[in-house]
């Protein structure tokens, strides 16, 4: 096996290293240092570079959705889930919608309605939640995002995937952080 450094690759090339096999199927994505840290001043962006950001839009790209927990969204300072032109017309050619859902895990629904994530989204996000979440909390994000029960206490995540799966989103692409 050739190794070859990330700028010697096309995004043809690494979309094809990182091809979702036929069927359901969730990859997930995150960032560590050689030592194993996982953060820098309690954020994953401060271990990446512009080569780790054109790795996560590649991994991005054939997508049905993103899954990102709450509170990755809140430290990253994750908005609304929107690719680029280029990369919406590579999508559309794919069979894929311009946009991927964004889908948001939080049993305790530490997010707002009036979040960018929500309120400028391109396609409406997916919130996966417990029973255990605020009902009142659970009614304000149905408003901008399809609210999903899946576990009592805590979200459980095979039921995330079957959620996901039964609204045709069978490609994740998961990211995770602090």
């Amino acid at each position: 096996m050739e190794i070859r450094e990330l700028d010697q690759l096309t995004d043809s090339e690494l979309l094809d290293m990182y091809a979702f096999p036929s069927g359901p199927w969730v990859r997930m994505n995150f960032i560590s240092s050689i030592d194993g840290a996982a953060t820098v001043d309690g954020l994953s962006g401060g271990l990446g570079d512009e080569h780790d950001q054109r790795l996560l839009r590649v991994q991005r790209l054939p997508a049905h959705c993103v899954m990102v927990g709450s509170g990755t969204l809140k430290a990253e300072g994750y908005g609304a889930m929107r690719m680029s032109h280029a990369d919406q017309e590579w999508r559309v050619r794919h069979g894929l919608a311009a946009h991927p859902t964004l889908v948001v895990v939080s049993n305790r629904l530490s997010v707002e309605p009036e979040d960018a994530m929500f309120v400028e989204a391109p396609v409406r996000p997916v919130v996966v939640t417990s029973e255990a979440a605020p009902v009142g909390k659970r009614e304000r994000l149905a408003d901008v995002a399809e609210v999903v029960v899946a576990g009592e206490r805590s979200v459980f995540p095979v039921r995330v995937v079957e959620e996901l799966k039964a609204r045709g989103l069978t490609h994740v692409h998961g990211e995770g952080g602090p």
